[in-house]
């Protein structure tokens, strides 16, 4: 048995002493499987396709599952800022549940995620697009970029209420990438929770190609 199967193995066991839940009303659920009680919420509250709208020019492609309102704004906002990161698996494999994502993931050659600042980490305690990316690298089977390969070297005040040019201004050459290496000639997807104008990921990806990869695919569980 690889170092693969290994992983896999003992995830699913963890599976029997920390079972998955249903985002929305916490629930326990089976691994991909949604919960009858939240499918009809669920469903109200997918983006039309999943089609994540307003792509930046940078962005190749890109995946989206819900509207960032209602039961599912209050699920992510209960991940982020209550104390709860054990939500991210429970998103992630509620997302893989859908063929079609799971076929999007599978075109890409590496996962990753949309970098915190330390301080930012340091504050909150877990950094959540590193737990989305790590989560969908363990059910996808899509490698996982090593931590640092993308950083953001730069503290920004909070994008919220911000105009794009704002937006676009408080990013400006807010990453870097370290490792140049794993990226050459790869396709590449990055990973968030939440999107408004794609500001943070047109930035992200602009640093990624200057770093050879040759596409650059997004998936965010949720758009404004």
């Amino acid at each position: 048995m690889n170092r693969e199967q290994w992983e896999q193995w003992f995830w699913k066991i963890g599976w029997w002493f920390a079972p998955p839940r249903c985002p929305i009303c916490q629930n326990v659920v089976l691994p991909f499987t949604i919960c009858q009680d939240c499918q009809t919420v669920e469903k109200r509250l997918r983006k039309r396709d999943s089609v994540l709208s307003g792509l930046p020019n940078q962005i190749d492609a890109g995946f989206c599952r819900w509207n960032y309102k209602d039961e599912i704004r209050h699920a992510i906002v209960q991940m982020k800022f209550f104390a709860m990161p054990y939500q991210a698996e429970n998103f992630i494999l509620l997302l893989c549940c859908d063929e079609s994502a799971y076929t999007f993931i599978k075109q890409f050659d590496i996962i990753v995620p949309i970098p915190s600042t330390p301080k930012k980490q340091k504050s909150r305690g877990y950094d959540v697009p590193f737990l989305l990316a790590k989560s969908l690298c363990r059910a996808a089977r899509v490698p996982l970029a090593a931590q640092g390969t993308l950083l953001k070297v730069k503290e920004t005040p909070d994008q919220v209420g911000l105009s794009g040019q704002q937006r676009q201004n408080n990013l400006k050459n807010a990453f870097r990438v370290q490792n140049s290496t794993e990226l050459q000639n790869k396709k590449v997807l990055l990973v968030d929770d939440v999107t408004t104008t794609g500001t943070t990921l047109k930035e992200a990806a602009k640093e990624l190609k200057k770093s050879g990869a040759i596409f650059v695919g997004a998936l965010v569980l949720a758009q404004t």
